[in-house]
């Protein structure tokens, strides 16, 4: 779908609840143009329907326009980020809905209970995910977009190739030297922080 075909229908469904300027209309075309591709290979993972994932780049972009404002720069592994992200969560609404539909509200509180975590499991958890956010910032933007691709989009590398516009061979390779240089800075927070692994 292109960005003025896409544009048209944000505008007849009537859902841009801000009107866009001049400027606005063009960061949203580049944004398009650079990312529309890499949301429709997420959605599609995730949806796993070409048509459904049409609608969820659509939408993905229907979002953006309607928060321009914060996409600061067309470039940059934030803004990539900030798309994925909106693409994944409307993915996740869209089963949740569905699910929804089909679900028996009938559920007891012992269920949800055994549900929960152990607060100790969940202290460990805290200082796992703090580890590895840390981590992950002391790399190249080269290498954290490469793992979120790969782990958080859950994309594999003929699929990343794609989004990057580089070969699946390199992808293999950039996945693999980012998994390395992840390991040494975990391996570098876990000395730093004490004695017990965290990982």
């Amino acid at each position: 779908m292109s960005f003025l075909r896409c544009y048209r229908l944000i505008k007849l469904g009537g859902k841009i609840m801000i009107p866009l300027s001049a400027k606005e209309k063009e960061k949203l075309g580049h944004l398009y143009v650079k990312y529309s591709r890499l949301i429709w290979y997420v959605s599609v993972r995730i949806v796993r329907d070409e048509g459904l994932a049409e609608d969820m780049t659509h939408d993905t972009f229907l979002k953006v326009a309607n928060q321009i404002d914060s996409v600061k720069a067309v470039e940059g592994i934030k803004t990539k980020c900030f798309l994925i992200t909106i693409a994944k969560h409307l993915c996740v609404d869209y089963f949740r809905k569905m699910k929804a539909k089909k679900m028996d509200y009938s559920y007891n509180l012992d269920s949800l209970l055994d549900q929960a975590p152990l607060p100790l499991d969940q202290v460990c958890q805290n200082e796992r995910d703090t580890a590895l956010h840390n981590a992950l910032q002391s790399l190249d933007e080269d290498y954290q977009e490469v793992l979120y691709l790969r782990f958080v989009s859950e994309l594999n590398n003929h699929e990343i190739a794609q989004a990057l516009d580089i070969t699946p061979e390199y992808a293999a390779v950039k996945v693999m030297r980012a998994k390395k240089a992840l390991k040494k800075a975990l391996e570098a927070y876990n000395a730093k922080y004490g004695d017990e692994q965290i990982f």
